[in-house]
């Protein structure tokens, strides 16, 4: 691993070595811990969007129906290609003079599936787009399911428009949620119900998020220098990473890490 040390903050380049998805959870609550001291807390941000506004709206159709129609969509007791064999089943119902049956749905579907989906009706595609879309993108609180509105409301902190990553605040954005999550469990439940490309910031039990003592963005990157996972850190004091969390980061992640400076 490689931390790059450069006058915005510092850039520690993870590659795949702690692995991705589910199986890297447990480090990474480890990693967010490593910058708590007793008198900080851990505060992760939930954005509220406008659904009409929202930025990429149909790209976003687009890649759901195509992840369906790969069946590479996570679909927990297939809740979604049950609902969706309903609408090819209407679609295509009197058309065909088709009778309601469980197994002429799946036919339906898996027809639908084998077909390239350039061929398959329009109509048809937006409708499953409109599902997919309501289904999949949650834009606010509202949208998660009973159990996870517990979760977030009990913990919110914070609302405003605070917006403190790096790059421009999009036009959709109606507010940001910021929850504190600090516990190992409450961690990994975050991790299971938004996204284990996490965003948090270190703070001050009594401050504001915009006065906080360090911003921690994980995300993936790929290109021609660096392909892989990479935390990017920002401080409020600086040189305190390296002197307080480094050496804590290093004997959880078990490698020796490079320093460069740009």
């Amino acid at each position: 691993m490689k931390l790059i040390i450069s006058e915005e903050g510092y850039r520690l380049e993870m590659g795949y070595e702690i692995g991705f998805g589910p199986p890297s959870f447990k480090t990474l609550t480890n990693i967010i811990q490593a910058f708590i001291s007793e008198d900080l807390t851990v505060l992760h941000p939930y954005a509220e969007r406008d659904r009409e506004r929202l930025t990429m709206k149909n790209e976003l159709k687009d890649q759901l129906l195509d992840s369906f129609h790969c069946d590479v969509l996570f679909d927990e007791a297939e809740v979604q290609a049950n609902h969706i064999k309903n609408i090819i089943f209407s679609h295509y119902s009197k058309e065909r003079n088709l009778a309601d049956s469980a197994e002429q749905k799946n036919k339906l579907l898996i027809e639908f599936r084998n077909s390239k989906l350039e061929d398959i009706d329009l109509s048809l595609k937006d409708k499953i787009k409109d599902y997919l879309y309501r289904t999949n993108i949650r834009l606010s609180i509202d949208d998660c399911n009973i159990d996870t509105q517990e979760f977030i409301k009990k913990r919110i902190k914070f609302y405003n428009q605070e917006w403190l990553l790096d790059y421009e605040k999009p036009v959709d954005l109606k507010g940001i949620y910021w929850i504190e999550v600090v516990s190992t469990e409450d961690i990994l439940t975050w991790f299971e119900i938004n996204d284990w490309w996490f965003k948090c910031a270190i703070v001050n039990q009594d401050e504001v998020v915009r006065n906080y003592q360090y911003f921690l963005d994980y995300t993936e990157e790929h290109g021609t220098v660096f392909d892989g996972m990479v935390l990017k850190i920002r401080e409020k004091k600086k040189g305190l990473f390296l002197r307080s969390v480094l050496p804590n980061l290093q004997k959880i992640l078990k490698v020796d890490i490079e320093i460069s400076y740009n």
